[in-house]
């Protein structure tokens, strides 16, 4: 996952709590960290705003940034959870500095064409299994997409975020 596959991109500054006119405020580092979970709240929000489906449910973090999500009030180290609401994946290939965020279940949904279908009448999909549609809410944005266009859709159920000024202990 890279930064340009992501429509959704925002900042969240480890150090931020020392810029503030009263960083005794967040008296330790593990309070401010629990900030972070508002900047995922703002880019699952944006997610389903994108694709009005839901938003983001999964979090791709490499093995240092859960360091700081380990920190969190609401995470849950047992189920691998935020506050119940999104699981966490640990990815080692994902930089440092970054916190990718997506509505997998949406994402991983095969958006093949279905050309003159009529509710409620079976059709055969890609994989050869017999499918009847009977929510036409379902397929109506994406009946007549172009291939771009399914993967402008895609890009909108990923977001990123930048964490600036993160050196994490190795």
């Amino acid at each position: 996952m890279q930064k340009e596959d992501c429509k959704h991109q925002l900042i969240w500054d480890y150090l931020g709590y020392e810029k503030l006119e009263c960083p005794k405020m967040f008296e330790f580092q593990k309070d401010w960290n629990q900030t972070l979970i508002t900047q995922m709240n703002q880019c699952s929000a944006r997610i389903f705003k994108s694709s009005l489906r839901g938003g983001a449910t999964t979090v791709y973090v490499n093995s240092r940034v859960l360091q700081i999500i380990e920190t969190f009030m609401y995470y849950n180290s047992e189920t691998n959870m935020i506050a119940g609401r999104f699981n966490v994946v640990v990815d080692e290939t994902i930089d440092d500095d970054k916190v990718f965020m997506m509505n997998k279940t949406l994402y991983d949904k095969d958006f093949h064409i279905i050309p003159n279908f009529t509710l409620g009448e079976p059709f055969v999909n890609e994989n050869g299994e017999t499918e009847t549609i009977v929510n036409d809410l379902e397929y109506s944005q994406i009946k007549d997409c172009s291939d771009e266009q399914v993967l402008e859709y895609k890009k909108g159920l990923i977001g990123c975020i930048e964490i600036q000024n993160y050196k994490p202990a190795i």
